[in-house]
């Protein structure tokens, strides 16, 4: 083989290294769960993010009563972010995560409703995160 075709075949294998890093998990089903409160009256939920996705990505909580989620990431070469903006809800997060370092975040819900949550990460000439699928919903419920 001669190393143009080299040279084209490890272009290639990097592009859709890139484009595709995790096919079968950007299809995820939703995967709803509905948050208990703990002893100490709070909230808690852990979320990996990975490659285009959030584990849960529908996530039910009570109003008024505080919530805690921690935020890991999953194995993958990708930088990820939390962001939910609905400061008419209490909720204001904008976080970075990593695999090396896990995130908790605390706020009280102080509205009903339902609030999206994405990964705001883009690669320089490719579709966003979120467009990939990297989104979910926060539900509060009375």
């Amino acid at each position: 083989m001669s190393k143009k075709h080299e040279f084209f075949l490890l272009y290639a294998a990097l592009a859709l290294f890139l484009l595709f890093p995790a096919l079968s998990l950007s299809a995820q089903p939703k995967n709803p769960v509905r948050v208990e409160i703990s002893p100490d009256n709070i909230q808690r939920v852990e979320i990996h993010g990975g490659s285009y996705y959030f584990n849960p990505d529908y996530i039910i909580v009570k109003v008024n009563v505080p919530v805690e989620f921690v935020l890991k990431k999953d194995r993958s070469w990708l930088a990820h972010d939390f962001i939910m903006d609905e400061k008419d809800a209490g909720i204001e997060i904008d976080e970075t995560f990593s695999t090396e370092k896990t995130v908790i975040v605390r706020f009280t819900p102080i509205k009903t409703g339902k609030f999206p949550f994405y990964c705001s990460k883009k690669f320089v000439f490719f579709k966003g995160h979120r467009k990939k699928g990297m989104e979910g919903t926060l539900e509060v419920v009375d």
